[in-house]
């Protein structure tokens, strides 16, 4: 939460309406590999307005297209629930059909555990790579939650025959943030983190830097989503 009268060094400018109380930060995570086994690769960020109105942003890009997972097969995940509100089945579930049905890409239940990073040095189980991880932490556990910033997540990629692909991804989410609705629209922010969305200027989407009463994806959003799900498979 940020205080009255006070904005963090990096805080973007905030639109006029809501109040300092309902004001929350989101940040965009890259995961850091470890041992080399994936390399994060930077490959600049292109913003795009769609014609239909909205604007969303790409983390990555190679070529003409957007980097993000492999539609064809199912992105798996798992919550660490530790810190978590009430109800959190819940939240997490509402929030992981609302990115599905909005995007086209599936994902795969794989129950809790009680990671809390990733590992990221190799496969998991030696056949696959590690599920997605989503967790609640504070500002004790994690730095990165210090401020005004309630939550953070991304993905990082490795090259499959020849086209980067996010294999590993992780949500960290604020354990004092206990609205349902609010932790609901952060942890679907940062869910289009980890597919591949950016920041964007525009106050209107839900992957606009700053949370300032947003009621759930914009237009923007859902177009720069099904963006990344026509991005062609891997096999």
């Amino acid at each position: 939460m940020v205080l009255p009268g006070t904005l963090p060094a990096e805080a973007p400018v905030r639109p006029h309406g809501p109040t300092d109380r309902q004001r929350r930060q989101w940040r965009r995570w890259g995961v850091v590999a470890g041992a080399g086994a994936v390399a994060f690769i930077v490959l600049g960020q292109l913003a795009l307005r769609s014609l239909s109105g909205g604007s969303y942003a790409f983390i990555a890009m190679q070529g003409e297209y957007p980097v993000t997972w492999n539609h064809c097969q199912a992105i798996r995940y798992q919550v660490n629930p530790k810190g978590a509100p009430e109800h959190w089945q819940e939240i997490v579930t509402q929030a992981i059909d609302d990115i599905e049905a909005k995007s086209g890409f599936v994902f795969a239940d794989r129950g809790t555990t009680p990671k809390t990073r990733l590992i990221a040095t190799g496969r998991y189980d030696g056949t696959e790579w590690e599920p997605v991880l989503i967790v609640w932490s504070d500002r004790y556990q994690d730095q990165l939650l210090d401020g005004s910033t309630i939550g953070f997540g991304g993905s990082a990629p490795t090259v499959i025959d020849g086209v980067p692909r996010y294999v590993i991804g992780q949500v960290t989410l604020d354990t004092n943030v206990r609205d349902p609705q609010q932790t609901q629209l952060v942890l679907e922010h940062e869910l289009g983190h980890v597919l591949g969305l950016a920041h964007v200027d525009d106050s209107g989407q839900l992957m606009y830097p700053t949370y300032h009463g947003q009621d759930g994806l914009g237009r923007g959003d859902v177009n720069g989503l099904k963006r990344l799900h026509d991005v062609p498979c891997v096999y």
